[in-house]
């Protein structure tokens, strides 16, 4: 699925084996979700969900980037490559019949985000007369 984002592009990639990734025409992106249950969930529901597409979906050998204001959703399937290429304004308000599938979209890059953002580290502090170290909250 891709849609502008401000003066870029988002890809947002999923596979029915749950890998999931984010692509974007700055230099920020995030691959290899599928290690995590929460990304390879969303993901394969989100893939599940465009199979009830297919048939409104056109056959495309043609991948360029939507145009302004649009967002294109492609499906891959034993037929070929076929596309959805629609309103971004009205799949954001829940006004077009693939809103459903725009919001499962977004999910997975909720959760793709969610779990590769970085964690602050524990602190850990070495306690007096012991050689070994205990994390900062070992004790309450």
């Amino acid at each position: 699925m891709d849609w502008h984002s401000g003066d870029h592009i988002a890809t947002v990639v999923s596979m029915c084996d749950g890998h999931a990734s984010l692509y974007t025409t700055t230099t920020f992106g995030i691959q290899g979700g599928s290690r995590h249950a929460s990304v390879r969930n969303v993901a394969v529901n989100f893939v599940k969900a465009a199979d009830a597409y297919h048939d409104d979906a056109q056959i495309t050998t043609e991948f360029s980037y939507p145009t302004e204001g649009r967002a294109r959703i492609y499906l891959l399937g034993f037929d070929g490559v076929r596309v959805i290429d629609t309103g971004a304004h009205a799949l954001e308000r829940n006004l077009d019949k693939c809103s459903d599938l725009w919001t499962l979209g977004q999910r997975v890059v909720t959760e793709l985000r969610l779990a590769t953002e970085k964690k602050p580290k524990k602190k850990f502090w070495r306690l007096p007369g012991l050689s070994s170290t205990r994390r900062a909250d070992a004790f309450g």
